[in-house]
């Protein structure tokens, strides 16, 4: 006859029991994370990344990896309040962490802060073994100082390196046409535009191009394109009417955006542009009253 287990001997197997399956747990959550960080080394996003790497440094103040991520995913949203104290954190813990001058190059290029974007993009690229993604940001840092030919160096090996990256045809479109190398920008700027014709920023190069070169009417196309995707881009606007005005003496045109632009939002440069336009149409108005009222000629 079997001995019948004692309560102490269950609870105790209870508890074995217990102890196990937690431990399983424990060991799923870790290979759950270790799975979210390969996703996002392979350039994927799953929606609740930020979430769960919060939860895992909140388990593991010390984990420098899913720290560098967090720095990452926060600069790519702008949020840089969140930022700021891990950028500080990484920069003394892990400075020579790719994810740490990543995130720093990310974002001191987001504040416009030329010569430490500079410095933080260049080890970044060290780091990552030249990939385009990292000659891109470095020449953008040097775009910032106007360091176009650097730039364009830089922008011509990740466009070989990734060809169907739009963000580098665009920067490389920017520096060619500051260049005044206006076939390669035009180029360059159109195949940003074949891989995503909803790039805005790459659509509005393409336009200031040709304002620069005075094709005049590619250059209202593009911008009407723009505001047909962005219909209040109320700069985009403004832009429109200086072409009206400079390139086409069309008052009446010239006037309607800039007068949208204003209804979009109240600016001094957009305030002072149809200021300037009612100005130069009353002195065309004068001017021409001032010819219809000359006294004829005597032929003499």
């Amino acid at each position: 006859m079997m001995k019948k287990e004692t309560p102490e001997k269950k609870a105790l197997k209870i508890a074995v029991v217990v102890a196990v399956l937690l431990l399983a747990i424990v060991a799923f959550e870790k290979l759950l994370v270790k799975d979210l960080i390969s996703e996002l080394g392979q350039g994927k996003r799953p929606k609740d990344a930020k979430k769960e790497l919060r939860e895992l440094i909140d388990e593991e103040p010390d984990n420098i990896k899913a720290k560098g991520w967090l720095l990452r995913l926060y600069v790519e949203d702008r949020e840089l309040k969140e930022a700021d104290p891990l950028l500080s954190y990484l920069l003394i813990k892990a400075p020579d962490s790719y994810l740490t001058q990543f995130g720093a190059c990310k974002y001191n290029l987001i504040k416009k802060r030329e010569r430490k974007a500079v410095e933080h993009c260049k080890k970044a690229l060290e780091l990552s073994e030249r990939s385009a993604t990292d000659l891109n940001n470095l020449a953008a840092a040097y775009l910032y100082q106007d360091e176009y030919v650097k730039a364009t160096e830089l922008l011509g090996e990740a466009a070989a390196k990734d060809p169907r990256n739009e963000n580098v045809l665009n920067n490389l479109g920017f520096a060619y046409r500051e260049r005044k190398l206006y076939k390669e920008a035009e180029e360059n700027l159109k195949k940003a535009l074949e891989l995503d014709p909803q790039f805005t920023a790459a659509r509005k190069n393409l336009a200031q191009l040709y304002f620069q070169t005075e094709q005049t009417d590619k250059c209202i196309a593009e911008i009407k394109k723009v505001l047909k995707n962005n219909p209040d881009d109320y700069k985009s606007m403004l832009i429109l009417a200086v072409v009206y005005v400079k390139f086409k003496d069309d008052l009446e045109s010239a006037k309607k955006y800039a007068r949208k632009s204003l209804q979009i939002k109240e600016t001094k440069k957009g305030e002072e542009l149809l200021t300037h336009i009612r100005r130069y149409e009353a002195a065309m108005k004068a001017e021409g009253n001032s010819m219809g009222t000359c006294a004829p000629s005597s032929g003499d």
